[in-house]
């Protein structure tokens, strides 16, 4: 296939621990917008957009979420992908 610029549509949450991330959280019933900062713009010209997509970023024990969180990012994005 053809390699496409894909954005990355997710916002980090933080949490104290792996059962507290694993909790389902929001609405499956939302407005959808096609304003310019909406997926659905870009989907539309023609990228691959990887949409609300799970990307918790936990402390436990000792650490907070924010010791680890560029580490725990790319590793989550990656396994996105």
């Amino acid at each position: 296939g053809t390699p496409r610029p894909t954005l990355f549509w997710a916002y980090p949450r933080e949490f104290k621990d792996a059962k507290a991330a694993g909790q389902v959280k929001g609405s499956k019933h939302r407005f959808v917008s096609a304003h310019w900062a909406s997926p659905i713009h870009w989907a539309a010209k023609g990228w691959v957009i990887m949409d609300d997509f799970s990307l918790p970023v936990i402390g436990e024990g000792e650490s907070q979420p924010n010791d680890t969180f560029i580490e725990q990012i790319v590793s989550g994005s990656t396994a996105a992908v």
